[in-house]
């Protein structure tokens, strides 16, 4: 699953040390890997980072790879990858 939107990617611990955002939810409901972004992020630059992992994905990168390879050439570009990546 990918979540190309702003602060998506943030969680925060609760009483009870409770996980609680989006990602923990997705990951809970079986999704294997999830890449969100964990800061504001200018949607310039969103685009091209997202095509640059797409085409990594496609070429057989695991995500975690991909996202980094895409990330490379944009450093600004706040995307993490959790689960099995």
């Amino acid at each position: 699953m990918v979540l190309s939107a702003c602060n998506v990617g943030r969680s925060s611990a609760r009483y009870g040390d409770e996980i609680l955002g989006m990602v923990a939810a997705l990951l809970h409901r079986g999704c294997t890997t999830v890449v969100a972004s964990v800061t504001r992020v200018a949607d310039y630059r969103v685009p091209d980072t997202m095509i640059r992992y797409h085409r990594g994905l496609r070429a057989g990168q695991p995500p975690a790879s991909a996202l980094a390879n895409a990330s490379a050439e944009d450093v600004a570009a706040p995307f993490v990858c959790f689960g099995a990546g």
